[in-house]
């Protein structure tokens, strides 16, 4: 088995078909995306592969992790990680490219590693075995189709009724004019 740290975007092409965890996410696009972060920001992303060669003489893949960070963070997150279990190997297989994201994130000053799970009992045994710890609940809101279009309609009703208080000189949102505040018990520059 290689491991190695995947420098050359075109190598995500490689595990593109594993790609898009997220639900809105196309495997293509996800590649695309991960091919602009490494080719414009190498040194915040991270993507390592497991091969193996099988019995035809041909690369496969074994597994993979994908993770980035910026300069401002004092963490690293782990988008995806997936061992492909077509040795029979593949938890050696993730720990061994998981002891080597610990090493990079270490190499660039980093002192903690995130990660966003849905939890089942495979996921469950690696967090315990890394030690990670639940230190915050990931919470949706799902938008609803419109939704944006409905509050800039009415962001702007409400800026045109304010436009027309200003307009008419209602200053403090009752119809009265400065010159009526008088009238209305409160006490003006002028007393």
């Amino acid at each position: 088995m290689n491991i190695i740290r995947v420098r050359n975007p075109l190598a995500i092409d490689l595990m593109q078909q594993y790609l898009g965890i997220d639900v809105d996410t196309t495997p293509e696009q996800t590649a695309d995306i991960l091919k602009a972060a490494l080719s414009e920001n190498p040194r915040n992303t991270f993507i390592i592969q497991a091969w193996n060669m099988d019995i035809k003489g041909e690369e496969e893949l074994l597994g993979f992790i994908i993770a980035y960070t910026t300069n401002y963070q004092k963490h690293v997150f782990v988008y995806q990680a997936m061992a492909i279990k077509s040795d029979g190997e593949g938890h050696k297989n993730m720990n061994r490219m998981f002891a080597r994201l610990i090493l990079w994130a270490e190499s660039i000053g980093k002192s903690e590693l995130r990660a966003e799970i849905l939890l089942d009992e495979t996921k469950s045994n690696f967090i315990k075995k890394w030690g990670f710890k639940e230190k915050a609940k990931i919470v949706t809101y799902d938008i609803e189709s419109g939704f944006d279009i409905a509050v800039i309609k009415e962001e702007k009703k409400e800026e045109k009724k304010e436009e027309k208080k200003e307009e008419k000189g209602d200053s403090d949102g009752r119809g009265n004019r400065p010159a009526d505040n008088k009238q209305s018990g409160q006490i003006s520059e002028e007393s």
